[in-house]
């Protein structure tokens, strides 16, 4: 039996759209952050002023390049159609035109993927350590991490635990 799903290309549009909002409203960020730093009431500031105001700006500079940077990867491993028979998966990434096939004997792990509190979603993950993001909005999803967590058979399990 093949288990298959997709994700609306509505949904598709507002992940890119997030991903551009948060780059746009970094952006703006930065920019009043240097247009605060150039103002002259600021450069006649006592250097403690300006030493505080650094101290708070670079984690947050840093904050934001570490979330941007998370959030793209993750964009870019998040599967947005799937096909699922008892032997393989084949699905497509988002930002990807061309599909992906895999014997599910190359999942090692299925795992509860959490948003702000509860899963949104799993992950998948590879033998060759790389991940997939699988979202509970993709229809079949639910049924799909079912299949792949009734192909984890005992054995699989403990071999892998003795690889950790």
């Amino acid at each position: 039996m093949t288990i298959s799903g997709e994700m609306t290309k509505r949904e598709q549009v507002l992940l890119r759209i997030a991903f551009w909002f948060l780059l746009v409203f970094s952006a703006v960020l930065t920019v009043q952050a240097f247009r605060l730093i150039h103002q002259p009431t600021f450069q006649r500031a006592a250097l403690g002023e300006h030493v505080a105001i650094y101290l708070v700006l670079a984690p947050l500079f840093a904050f934001q390049l570490l979330f941007m940077g998370s959030q793209f990867r993750r964009n870019g491993q998040t599967i947005v159609e799937f096909e699922c028979d008892e032997l393989s998966i084949q699905f497509r990434k988002l930002g990807d035109s061309h599909h992906e096939a895999r014997p599910i004997s190359d999942v090692v792990k299925v795992y509860k993927w959490r948003g702000l509190g509860e899963p949104i979603g799993y992950r998948l993950l590879f033998r060759d350590g790389s991940k997939a993001y699988i979202n509970y909005s993709l229809s079949n999803a639910r049924a799909l991490e079912e299949r792949l967590l009734a192909a984890d058979v005992p054995v699989h399990r403990w071999l892998e635990s003795l690889r950790d």
